[in-house]
């Protein structure tokens, strides 16, 4: 079943922004994130610190849009007015929250909050919902946004205009909105003409194609291109069009074929996986420079942060000239696989050229057969992120432990999300094991490895099915699926 995709509003409160006194970076961070997780935000506007002027665009705003952020105007004084505006838009009473009163009381450490001004960030409209934030998205300074929960009222979520807390808060609550990742897609062009030169051919294009916006931006004091373009669509097939005849209408020596690793981080530029990726760049630079007689490997299982590993080694090989180099793939199989992921990993091999070694044994055997079959093998890069079991305490390099063959583990994913890696997997494009877009989030085998929970839902016909792994909302379910009886 397609997912519609979800639209936003922001809006940003207070005199301060209007008077030109503060520089609104709420709604440039909140757009940043609604978009990599599909939401397309759009309208952002700001308004006074006044009732009737919020009330108005909030009232405008909720039925229009799928949902609407505001910023600011939660505080305890006099101008801090958002919940009362909010209630009036909805013409809902202010209530006082048990729950908001207790953290109220915590956070100022008063007990009797009759007269005092911050009994107001209790007092709520009478239809809402309290979210808490992740607490490992909070810094010191922006206690706040794990202390008080983001409250919600209808389509309306409020949130602090601080932005420290409202960056925090944002970020770890995520999961409050429903993700459409992967509804979009989007490729690039570079060229040398200027953009006046082709113009014509945007507009041939966008009165042929169907859901495809393009955008054109100008390229200044670049030597290989004078242009950009942006080509998105919301399904693969309506983005292949449009890109088959861009190329076969735009003159071909205008355009420009750019280097793999920094169209990929341009690909990223505007979502938090840009600066990840740049540091597996680096590591892998890093690993290199480190080894740079030996033989590197990856460890391969056909699983969704492999996958994005190789794929990103495959880039940075290509951007330094090694695309026919043949890489080492290990995979060990030592437990009856999905059929799915053994096809997969048949076509991974063609795809990226690879050299598949392939052992039927448990890890630690198969890791001393490697080493004595191989032995320039010296590194092996791994798809390990921090929230994966036994990984928490791992480092970007670290030795294998005492007792095991030692060869240098090398992790480039570390600190990535669950969110992050199926940003950067659809954005690039990757080709990806089938079972992700079956209901399995997590990949074991057969016999212990279910289609996740939270994907599941019935459609018009009341039939169960399972949504792609890529619209998990909540990355702490990830595993929801594992360890658990498989319906043969």
């Amino acid at each position: 079943m397609a997912m519609q995709r979800p639209t936003a509003a922001i809006v940003v409160i207070g005199d301060e922004i209007l008077k030109g006194h503060t520089q609104d970076s709420n709604s440039s961070f909140a757009a940043k994130i609604l978009y990599r997780l599909g939401v397309r935000v759009c309208r952002i506007t700001a308004v006074s610190d006044t009732k009737e002027d919020i009330v108005e665009e909030l009232r405008l705003l909720s039925a229009r849009y799928t949902f609407v952020l505001t910023s600011g105007g939660v505080g305890p004084t006099h101008d801090d007015i958002t919940f009362e505006a909010v209630a009036a838009t909805f013409d809902l009473p202010l209530v006082l929250d048990e729950q908001l009163v207790q953290i109220v009381q915590s956070f100022y450490g008063v007990r009797d909050l009759r007269n005092n001004p911050a009994l107001k960030m209790a007092r709520v409209p009478q239809e809402h919902e309290l979210f808490y934030a992740d607490p490992s998205a909070a810094t010191k300074k922006a206690a706040w946004a794990t202390t008080f929960p983001l409250v919600k009222v209808r389509n309306v979520y409020v949130l602090p205009g601080l932005p420290e807390c409202f960056e925090a808060c944002l970020q770890g609550l995520q999961h409050c909105f429903p993700s459409s990742l992967g509804s979009r897609f989007m490729e690039y062009l570079f060229l040398r003409s200027e953009e006046s030169l082709v113009a014509h051919v945007l507009e041939d294009t966008l009165k042929s194609c169907a859901d495809v916006v393009i955008g054109c931006y100008p390229v200044l004091k670049n030597p290989e291109y004078e242009t950009k373009l942006t080509v998105e669509a919301g399904s693969r097939s309506a983005l292949n069009r449009a890109l088959d005849l861009l190329t076969s209408t735009l003159p071909a020596e205008s355009i420009v074929q750019v280097d793999a690793v920094k169209l990929a981080l341009d690909k990223l530029l505007h979502l938090n996986s840009h600066e990840k990726a740049s540091a597996a760049f680096e590591v892998f630079a890093e690993c290199h420079q480190r080894f740079p007689d030996a033989e590197i490997a990856i460890s391969f299982n056909g699983g969704k942060d492999c996958t994005l590993l190789l794929h990103l080694y495959h880039l940075f090989l290509r951007s330094k000239g090694k695309a026919d180099q043949k890489t080492k793939v290990l995979y060990i199989r030592n437990q009856e696989p999905f059929r799915e992921v053994e096809q997969f990993l048949q076509a991974a091999v063609e795809r990226y050229n690879l050299h598949l070694i392939e052992y039927n044994e448990q890890i630690k055997p198969g890791v001393d057969r490697l080493l004595r079959d191989h032995p320039k093998v010296e590194a092996v890069l791994m798809g390990n992120r921090s929230t994966d079991p036994y990984s928490s305490t791992l480092s970007t390099f670290k030795m294998t432990d005492e007792g095991w063959p030692q060869v240098m583990r090398v992790f480039p994913l570390l600190e990535w999300s669950y969110a992050e890696v199926w940003q950067a997997i659809l954005l690039l494009s990757v080709e990806y094991c089938s079972l992700y877009d079956q209901g399995y989030s997590s990949l074991g085998n057969p016999r212990n490895t279910a289609p996740n929970p939270a994907l599941r839902y019935e459609d018009e016909h009341g039939v169960v099915r399972y949504r792609p792994a890529h619209a998990l909302v909540n990355g702490a379910e990830e595993r929801a699926g594992r360890n658990i009886k498989a319906t043969p």
